[in-house]
């Protein structure tokens, strides 16, 4: 009897310890939340979301980012930069819920990954409710249109691009003005859209994924015209934009915009075309799931993580148990 009640105190004890692991995972929660894809030189909120099953007195964890990708600007009750931001907040209003707002600006193109960690909630005695699993979100940041050198002298000498043939007063026999207008335009891989006419001005292309450089051509009026190019000859899959200035000898201009759309790899012209005509982005989807991925298995540690160590607990009073038994069964033998 009295190993029993021996036994039964360890094992009440073991559960007593293990008990509040659990309950502070069950008791609060942090959600990280932030716009699934951004612009390059564009700023984006993040919003942490922290929630408990009492009051909140007061909270603090880190948000971890990628400094290569996007740099953090501001917050609510946050400082820090370099990768690692600081969040210290308090609650006053008798709530269970405290959000807070981050502003990060992005600098460069890529997958921009953020995460909590050593997240803690106190209620208002400065008690620990609890000890929040990981909260991820991922950002997609698209770089802009690329400029080179010779497009931004381009741009500062030819400011006014008016999208009516301005050139001439002289027209050919078919109505079509004899200088600073294309007569024609010309792609080696796909078609135009809508078919070309010199006062048609937008224009797009929808090639496979297989072709990542797409050459345009165009004819002017007059040999006399002015012709600049403006734009790279590769493709990156989604939108690139190419434009075709014409200018005549009176420094009159129109601007022909030909947008290429290049299909993501597995997707067919036909699909493009049947799909919105708006360019669409590239989304990381691999990263998408291993993001998820990632955020699962760190919750299902938060969960396993006390289960273990009641169950190692209890393995450890039953070794004891077993031994106490033991030696009580050679001490019996000896006293036969």
């Amino acid at each position: 009897m009295k190993l029993r009640k021996f036994i039964f105190i360890l094992l009440s004890a073991a559960i007593m310890i293990a008990l509040p692991a659990v309950t502070a995972y069950a008791a609060s929660e942090i959600q990280l939340n932030a716009p699934a894809e951004a612009d390059v030189g564009e700023n984006f909120e993040v919003s942490l979301d922290f929630y408990a099953s009492e009051i909140i007195g007061s909270v603090q964890t880190s948000v971890i980012y990628d400094p290569e990708t996007v740099e953090f600007v501001s917050g609510d009750m946050a400082y820090g930069s370099g990768g690692a931001v600081t969040v210290q907040g308090s609650v006053t209003d008798g709530s269970d819920k405290l959000s807070v707002s981050l502003i990060f600006k992005c600098i460069a193109a890529g997958s921009a990954e953020l995460y909590t960690e050593n997240s803690v909630i106190y209620s208002q005695e400065q008690e620990l409710i609890g000890s929040p699993a990981t909260a991820y979100a991922n950002v997609e940041v698209f770089s802009l249109p690329e400029t080179t050198s010779e497009t931004a002298e381009r741009t500062d000498s030819v400011t006014d691009t008016p999208q009516e043939p301005q050139a001439s007063e002289s027209y050919s026999g078919d109505g079509m003005p004899t200088q600073g207008v294309l007569t024609s335009l010309t792609v080696d891989h796909g078609t135009l859209t809508p078919d070309f006419k010199y006062d048609i001005y937008d224009y797009t292309v929808n090639v496979d994924y297989s072709v990542d450089n797409v050459e345009i051509e165009g004819v002017t009026a007059s040999i006399n015209d002015y012709i600049w190019y403006e734009g790279v000859s590769e493709c990156s899959v989604g939108s690139n934009v190419r434009k075709i200035t014409v200018t005549d000898v009176d420094g009159n201009s129109v601007t022909y915009t030909v947008t290429i759309v290049r299909a993501e790899q597995g997707e067919t012209v036909t699909e493009l075309q049947e799909g919105s005509s708006q360019p669409k982005k590239v989304k990381n989807s691999s990263s998408e799931s291993s993001l998820k991925a990632s955020n699962g298995i760190d919750r299902y540690k938060q969960v396993l993580n006390p289960a273990l160590a009641i169950v190692l607990v209890v393995l450890i009073v039953a070794l004891i148990a077993v031994i106490i038994w033991i030696r009580g069964r050679f001490s019996e033998m000896k006293k036969r």
